[in-house]
């Protein structure tokens, strides 16, 4: 018993440690702590899988096929190059992912169960607590976790997570499983619970603005605009509007606390009162300008190759012969990078396996036991969707190590389910 709940525990530990992933080992700077520990994790699991022989040919699934189809046109399109020694470097990358993600979904077919999501969720609710902690303890200077990086930011904060925009992503992926654990113990009627989550909640939104993130911005507005359609017949009631006063009286608290701030002052003025000019008034702002700037050289890009593309990380390095001013920089753009870099059957196959994701989360609504938290996994799953949308993130941890095979997992339990059925049926059939 003590030892299958280890191997249950593997999963999750290894969602986890992903926070860890701009965490740099003092002896090796190239090397993560979140990396070194899901080697061993891996490493682990792949010898478990040998000892039980769960390798089969039923493990089909259509988020496998593109996923393959997606791979096999990188390699592809490796071959055909523009920079080949590069462009060999990212796909080998990439690869390390692709691996990682079968590794975890013959693990999952071994050991995991469809109602662990619910330990998930309360696993990815409390990440994003501590992870939003971090940041406004650096905000108050009370944690320096800048000093871990390269890199730093003016106002900006990062916290355990890394670069503002990354770790206002990451944030914003954690964001639904905090909401969720509220409303969750508020239909339960345990409204102290509800209201501390629903704090907590509060806490990691201002922390995302603390990245001074606009995409984190976006990512906010999106997210509480779906959940208050979701649960708008909780929100008008007694006990709901107790927790908004609540919420109102944490707010006026923190902002009479920041409003002296001079980052906060930063935060507000230049990166989102810029945004807000910008929807209001449509003038081009910096950084947007830039974006849009590169959009548009992406269309000359794709047209050089639009079937293979340039080869994998293409864009990077082919942009300074479209923009001279710019040396080498990303798209900010998971998508552009992939079509530029892969080619239009590439990027099919990858917005296809994107698709099938959410469309396998969709299902998990039929599983009564679940209730609402496939509504908030697949919200979780659309702001790392957006997240790729505004940045170049191909290598995020939380697609290849958990989004994909979960969505796997899903795919085989259903076609498990179908076949028990069909052996059930031919066996009465027979014995008529």
């Amino acid at each position: 018993m003590i030892v299958n709940k280890f191997f249950i525990t593997l999963f999750p530990v290894s969602i986890a440690i992903i926070i860890f992933d701009n965490i740099k080992l003092p002896f090796d700077p190239s090397i993560s702590l979140y990396r070194l520990l899901q080697i061993f994790i891996l490493l682990l699991m792949f010898i478990t899988i040998l000892t039980r022989r769960n390798i089969n040919s039923n493990s089909s699934s259509l988020t496998i096929l593109f996923l393959y189809f997606f791979v096999f046109f990188m390699l592809i399109s490796t071959l055909f190059a523009h920079d080949l020694a590069r462009s060999l470097l990212r796909m080998c990358q990439i690869g390390e992912f692709f691996v990682m993600a079968l590794i975890l979904f013959f693990y999952l077919k071994i050991f995991w169960n469809i109602s662990y999501i619910k330990g998930l969720a309360q696993l990815m609710c409390w990440l994003g607590i501590l992870s939003g902690a971090t940041i406004i303890s650096d905000f108050f200077g009370w944690t320096d976790f800048a000093a871990v990086y390269d890199y730093e930011y003016y106002g900006r904060q990062m916290g355990i997570l890394g670069e503002p925009n990354i770790a206002a992503g990451r944030l914003a992926i954690f964001l639904p499983f905090i909401l969720y654990a509220s409303f969750k113990n508020q239909k339960e009627g345990k409204m102290a619970k509800s209201r501390i989550y629903a704090v907590l909640s509060l806490v990691v939104s201002i922390a995302i603005l603390m990245t001074g993130s606009r995409m984190g911005i976006i990512m906010l507005a999106v997210t509480f605009t779906f959940v208050v359609l979701k649960e708008r017949k909780y929100l008008i009631n007694i006990r709901s509007a107790i927790t908004f006063i609540i919420l109102c009286l944490f707010l006026l608290i923190m902002v009479s606390v920041l409003q002296q701030n001079a980052k906060f002052r930063y935060l507000v003025t230049h990166r989102i009162g810029s945004l807000y000019h910008f929807i209001t008034t449509g003038e081009k702002i910096e950084g947007i300008a830039t974006r849009l700037e590169l959009l548009k050289v992406s269309q000359q890009m794709f047209s050089t190759n639009p079937l293979l593309g340039l080869g994998p990380g293409g864009y990077r390095w082919e942009i300074p012969q479209y923009i001279s001013s710019r040396g080498e920089r990303p798209s900010h753009n998971t998508f552009i990078d992939v079509l530029i870099g892969i080619g239009a059957f590439g990027f099919l196959f990858f917005v296809g396996m994107l698709l099938q994701i959410a469309r396998n989360i969709r299902s998990l609504q039929k599983i009564m036991s679940l209730k609402n938290l496939p509504f908030y996994f697949g919200l979780s799953f659309l702001n790392l969707f957006m997240m790729l949308f505004f940045l170049s993130h191909l290598h995020n941890r939380f697609l290849w190590g958990m989004f994909i095979p979960i969505s796997m997992v899903i795919e085989w339990n259903k076609k498990a389910k179908y076949r028990k059925y069909k052996k059930f049926v031919n066996a009465e059939d027979k014995s008529e």
